[in-house]
């Protein structure tokens, strides 16, 4: 028997609250979102549901850049489509200071970063809900896959929260989510964690939104074009050599220690028989170092700036995890301070990167623990 579009509608509805923790009904709810279909069906989702809702697009750069080119006509127009209010914030400037610039300082230090985590925990979970709130909002939601779990318990009885996995692994972004803290977890709202893509482009043709099949971006969005265009451009170029890692001779030369990444193969510029791979990036003394993959593992990392959203002993076990696209490694953490802490991996990890992120999930591999900034490898 055929399902109806109502009826398809209707069971998403009840999928959306399925072991995630939302808001009570008759909550106001902001929603950020971007002009893509995620944000798109997760405002139509709530809309449908016992909230008071309305958009909420951040004005993030003027002219080129991915994350600005329609983004905000587009989702003005879904929230039309929805019956619901739409706003614009402008934060051209807070952005340039606050992801762009920092960007730039980590690639020109030897560091390869993530802006898409500092941008959830400044510009969403920052100026977004902070504007939110201004409008009567007292939760954000957005079209991340990610569910909100209750975690634990922390003093006064108070249930921790914690960022927990969406059931379609594929998509799970909740490695981009470790930055989140109590308070912001307490207002967040993630509708899509009980679906898959497939389900929300046909959830979105079914309310009738226009950019059910709009492509995703798989890139930076406020870099137009390649990345490497875009660092020499901002960078420029900074000669110096190559060297094997290992016996420390001059192979060759590089335009900038900023054009490449740690466990990079291709575009390297250097002849060899037998595969070479970046082992490590010296911006100090201008060097790149080379050697075979074998160089590439390591047998822990050493983590700065850590948010922990589950409280934990000061040493623990925990499924950690130090790229996005990276599987998860059983691991000893230890934390050495309030912001730093030493994990130690049961099996040695390739290309650990400065700049990256490395988040902990608990031993089930359900939800995050905590998370912070790779320094260096050990």
């Amino acid at each position: 028997m055929l399902r109806t579009e109502s009826q398809l509608i209707e069971e998403a509805l009840k999928k959306v609250a399925e072991n995630n923790v939302i808001p009570p009904k008759g909550s106001c709810i902001g929603i950020a979102m971007s002009g893509g279909v995620d944000s798109s069906v997760a405002a139509a989702l709530l809309s449908r549901m016992d909230y008071k809702v309305f958009g909420i697009t951040g004005w993030l750069m003027e002219g080129a850049g991915k994350c600005c080119d329609g983004g905000m006509i587009d989702a003005a127009q879904i929230c039309e489509t929805l019956g619901i209010d739409h706003q614009a914030e402008d934060l051209r400037k807070f952005f340039q200071s606050t992801i762009i610039s920092p960007f730039l300082e980590s690639y020109s230090v030897g560091r390869t970063p993530v802006p898409c985590m500092p941008c959830n925990t400044e510009v969403k979970w920052g100026s977004l809900l902070e504007t939110s709130k201004t409008q009567g909002a007292q939760y954000l939601a957005s079209g991340h896959y990610a569910r909100i779990v209750k975690a634990g318990i922390v003093k006064e009885q108070n249930e921790e929260l914690a960022v927990g996995r969406s059931v379609d692994l594929n998509k799970d972004q909740s490695y981009m989510l470790w930055g989140l803290n109590q308070e912001q977890l307490k207002r967040t709202v993630f509708p899509l964690a009980n679906f898959n893509k497939n389900e929300i482009r046909q959830l979105a043709h079914e309310f009738g939104l226009t950019n059910w099949d709009k492509e995703e971006s798989q890139d930076i969005c406020f870099i137009p074009n390649k990345t490497k265009d875009y660092l020499l451009d901002n960078l420029g170029e900074r000669p110096g050599e190559i060297k094997d890692i290992k016996t420390g001779k001059v192979i060759g030369e590089h335009m900038g220690t900023h054009l490449f990444t740690i466990g990079q193969r291709k575009g390297i510029g250097v002849s060899s028989s037998e595969p070479i791979y970046v082992i490590k990036l010296d911006s100090f003394n201008n060097i790149v170092y080379t050697g075979e993959r074998e160089d590439l593992y390591s047998k822990g990392v050493a983590v700065e700036y850590t948010n922990w959203q589950v409280k934990q002993p000061n040493e623990f076990n925990g499924l950690v995890k130090v790229r996005y696209n990276s599987e998860t490694v059983l691991s000893k953490v230890t934390k050495q301070s309030e912001d730093k802490c030493e994990i130690v991996f049961s099996e040695e990890v390739s290309s650990v990167t400065p700049g990256q992120a490395a988040v902990v999930y608990d031993v089930t591999n359900s939800f995050i623990i905590g998370g912070g900034w790779i320094s260096k490898p050990i």
